[in-house]
């Protein structure tokens, strides 16, 4: 390819138009460039990010739902960081003693904390 443009720009004379022949010969090294790129981006990682926008309508439910999947950790005897636990329960603004629920209860509370999250999620997606 790079071989193919390098002649094509050894017989291109400076200053004058191309003739039939390497106008022709620049759409094919063009085409083949263009195709190379395209193969080569469905290689590429994609990533997707940013299907939601930022939004303190969102932002409250989610908080909730990290907070609730990591006392169903923590009750599931998955170790979870003192600190971690600690800002995702300040963030999530609960007051909640975890030791007097059961793992039920905690399994719903995260439940309604989804339900919360794509409810919200549908109002800001309406009114965004």
């Amino acid at each position: 390819m790079c071989a193919r443009q390098f002649n094509l720009e050894a017989s291109a004379t400076p200053g004058r138009p191309l003739n039939q022949a390497q106008c022709n010969e620049a759409n094919i090294i063009d085409d083949l460039r263009t195709k190379c790129m395209k193969k080569v981006e469905k290689k590429c990682r994609h990533l997707h990010m940013g299907a939601v926008q930022f939004s303190l309508k969102t932002e409250q439910p989610c908080r909730r739902i990290r907070f609730w999947t990591l006392a169903l950790r923590r009750r599931l005897k998955i170790k979870v960081n003192p600190s971690l636990w600690k800002r995702a329960k300040k963030k999530a603004k609960l007051e909640v003693m975890i030791n007097t629920l059961s793992l039920t209860d905690i399994k719903a509370e995260l439940t309604k904390a989804r339900k919360d999250y794509h409810a919200a999620k549908r109002i800001t997606k309406v009114t965004g």
